[in-house]
């Protein structure tokens, strides 16, 4: 009794499991349901067979197509991504940020890239950057990058092709800061320099006077190179800003044009204006 009904009997009195549907019992089957030709039916079961294979099988010509679409999409899907990536200009690309704070306290901090820039170029694009306008009363803390490391100040210097005294160049540390301090009207450039040894420092800028405002004007100044000429003549005079001692060169009309004044004995503020240094030393030093 189990053994029937586990298994049935063909149309030749073979045993086969229930169940398993095979072409001739399908066949069979539709003979009797639709009493029709023998020959008839079974062409049209092979034909539903043939039908439901092609739309199940893996290897059926419509499942090939849309496999390989879809491999052909995705392979340009991933060489467009590849080619944008490598495509991307690297002067595009943003500065890292920089590795420590800026030595006095900034309301927010900008990378220039200055990679094969020097002199002329390079003043003309801190120039650019300091002129932008921004809320009044912040400042700008700008660090310069050179093939992925930031820049160091006798690098910063040598670029600038400013004409330091040596004795100046030794005495000064890596760190430096140019910045930007935001009025109304516009940006006014800073840069902070720092001493090892304030004595050489501070005779370093005595010596360096006569070249201070050649070296600089390009970043502070909107003089022509003829009225640079003839201020570059003039001499420095003594200036008391919050009861410290300053270096000012001044126009004809009164105006700074460029000052040097010693914030601390670590550190050194050279400026245009007297509202620059007053605002810088109500910040204070970070470091």
């Amino acid at each position: 009794m189990d053994k029937e009904q586990k298994t049935g009997m063909d149309g030749e009195g073979e045993s086969r499991p229930i169940g398993l549907r095979t072409f001739s019992s399908d066949v069979a089957e539709a003979v009797k349901r639709e009493q029709g030709s023998i020959i008839k039916v079974a062409v049209n079961e092979y034909e539903r067979r043939q039908h439901e294979q092609e739309n199940v099988s893996p290897t059926s010509k419509k499942n090939i197509l849309f496999l390989t679409v879809g491999i052909i999409f995705l392979a340009g899907a991933a060489g467009l991504l590849f080619y944008t990536l490598l495509s991307r200009p690297k002067d595009n690309l943003p500065a890292p940020a920089p590795a420590k704070s800026s030595i006095i306290y900034a309301d927010f901090h900008t990378g220039l890239v200055i990679d094969r820039l020097t002199g002329s170029r390079l003043a003309e694009r801190l120039r650019n950057q300091i002129a932008l306008s921004g809320k009044s009363g912040t400042i700008e803390d700008i660090y310069l990058t050179e093939n992925g490391g930031l820049v160091e100040t006798e690098r910063f210097l040598a670029l600038l092709g400013a004409h330091t005294p040596p004795n100046l160049t030794r005495s000064l540390t890596n760190e430096f800061m140019v910045g930007s301090y935001k009025t109304t009207d516009s940006g006014h450039a800073f840069i902070v320099l720092q001493t090892r040894d304030f004595a050489n420092t501070f005779a370093g800028m005595l010596d360096w006077e006569g070249r201070l405002w050649e070296d600089f004007y390009k970043i502070f100044g909107t003089e022509t190179p003829g009225q640079v000429t003839d201020l570059a003549r003039s001499d420095f005079e003594d200036l008391l800003i919050k009861n410290k001692n300053a270096r000012a060169l001044k126009r004809a009309d009164k105006t700074i044009a460029i000052l040097y004044i010693f914030l601390d004995e670590k550190n050194l503020l050279i400026a245009d204006n007297v509202e620059t240094v007053t605002e810088v030393l109500a910040r204070g030093m970070l470091r």
